[in-house]
Parts: structure tokens; sequence; C-alpha cells
């Protein structure tokens, strides 16, 4: 670790920290220093907290703070819009995060989260950082499509939908996109497992004909054949739910935050927001 003995203690007024040194013959080795201090608490920061310095659209965290308590909450504020996420069914928050347990499917009880209408799509990244209590029918941890019905075929095959969601009833980690203006179905890749009863750090990209999947900060598989979503308003916005619900399972599990970026983020801010996530 770098030693802070010879740096000067800066005061409040930089400015006039940096004014004050213009016309000192140490005023360019002052500058330098006061450069670099900027730099490595800049990185330390960016290290901390990496997606408040990257393109942020949205952000649902549904972690508790120490003053909150889960009775208060019917729904949680979206950090970077005014999208609201109303907690829906028997769905809480808590200390960990959205707690979507209490699952009965037989009953059609269950707990999810909707998020209000919104227009995205395009180049984008998403991200996520889930546990699976147990592995249900293709239960989603996020399900955003148009409104609509989607029990029949042909409408599934038109549908503009995002979706993230385990691959039938096994662990493995499902990202699709379906869109309205094609007739071929949704692309989709398979990559990766989502770790039972442990947390899972998911990110989703597109960009242009490439969906890449990354699990824990590494990239788990990648689809050179798919697309970005296109740019609309969808009317439905799940989280822990399918718009084929009850054709699908909803999730029996929990969400520390859902995140959505305006770009396809690289290897490097992703494992930068693993390392984040991982040391909270």
């Amino acid at each position: 670790m770098t030693s802070n003995a010879c740096q000067p203690t800066l005061p409040e007024d930089v400015m006039g920290y940096i004014i004050m040194f213009i016309c000192d013959s140490q005023g360019l080795a002052a500058a330098s220093l006061l450069c670099r201090h900027f730099r490595h608490r800049a990185r330390e920061r960016y290290l901390e907290i990496p997606h408040r310095f990257l393109p942020l659209e949205h952000e649902w965290d549904f972690r508790l703070t120490d003053d909150e308590t889960s009775s208060e909450f019917s729904d949680v504020k979206d950090t970077h819009g005014d999208v609201k996420a109303e907690l829906r069914g028997t769905a809480r928050k808590s200390k960990d995060g959205l707690e979507m347990t209490d699952v009965d499917a037989d009953a059609e009880v269950w707990g999810w989260s909707e998020l209000s209408p919104f227009e995205w799509g395009g180049e984008m990244s998403i991200e996520v950082c889930v546990k699976y209590n147990q592995l249900l029918e293709g239960s989603p941890v996020f399900d955003f499509a148009k409104q609509g019905s989607y029990t029949d075929y042909t409408m599934i095959m038109e549908i503009d939908e995002v979706y993230l969601c385990n691959d039938g009833i096994t662990a493995g980690i499902l990202f699709g996109i379906g869109r309205g203006d094609a007739r071929d179905g949704p692309k989709y890749i398979i990559a990766g497992e989502f770790d039972l009863n442990a947390w899972t750090h998911v990110i989703v990209t597109a960009k242009g004909r490439f969906m890449r999947i990354y699990k824990n900060g590494e990239l788990a598989g990648e689809l050179d054949k798919g697309w970005e979503p296109q740019v609309i308003t969808r009317g439905m916005h799940y989280i822990g739910k399918s718009v084929d619900s009850p054709l699908d399972s909803p999730l029996d599990g929990s969400l520390k935050y859902l995140r959505i970026y305006e770009k396809a983020l690289s290897s490097t801010e992703i494992r930068a927001l693993y390392n984040a996530n991982n040391n909270k």
C-alpha cells in the first residue's frame, strides 16, 4: 500500500490549493502529486461503486437499510429514473433483498414485483444478483414484454420480450430477446448455471448481433446471431414472474437489485461490478 506520508493535506478549497502553488518553484511537482492523489481516490471510488460511473439508466435496490422495515414498503423507487417497482403477492423487502419465497404454484400463490411501463431497448446490459431456492419450470428473474396474451403460439413468435430465467427445470442460465418485427421466434442463449441456495451475479448484454451472459464476473457464453431489443414501451415488466404465467413457474428465491445500463458493458467493467457486489 502506498504511504500518504509525503502527500500534502488537502484543504477544502482545492482550487485555492492549486493556485497557491502556481507561482511557487514547487508548483509543478505539487500539481503532479495532487493529480496522482485524485486519480488514486477516483480509482478507489470506482472500485467501491463502479455502477455509479457507468451509463446507468435504471436501478432498483430491494435491500432494506438499517433504518427501514419491510412493512414500510409496497413499492421500490428507481434511483436513476421514475419507474416504480411495485411489490405484489407475498413479496417483501429484507436485508438481503426482494424475497419471493412463499411459493405455492399449484394454488397460484407467490410473490413478485412489477415495474411501471417505460420505454427502453437497443444496446444494453442488465445486472442482477439473484438466489434460487429451488428450480421450478422456467422461473424468471425478469420477464419484460408488450401487453397481451402469450398463450397462442403465433403471438409467442411475434412478441417483443426480454427475459432471464433458468432453462426448464435445470440450473442453466437462459437469456432471450424476442422482436415483434421478426417471424423466426426469439433469439436466446443458454450458458453457465445459477448456483442453488447461493447468490449468483449475472450480467447479460446485447450489442448488434452479439448477446452475452456473464456469471460472477466472467463470460459464460455468447451468441453471435442474436440482436438487440427494440426501443419500445413495454406494458409488462415482471420480476420473479413470467408473462406466460401460470404456464411458467414463478421464482422461488431472492433478488438484491436489478440495474439497466445504456450500453453493452466491457469485461473489465463487469468484473469490477462483480467484485463490488462480492464485497458487500
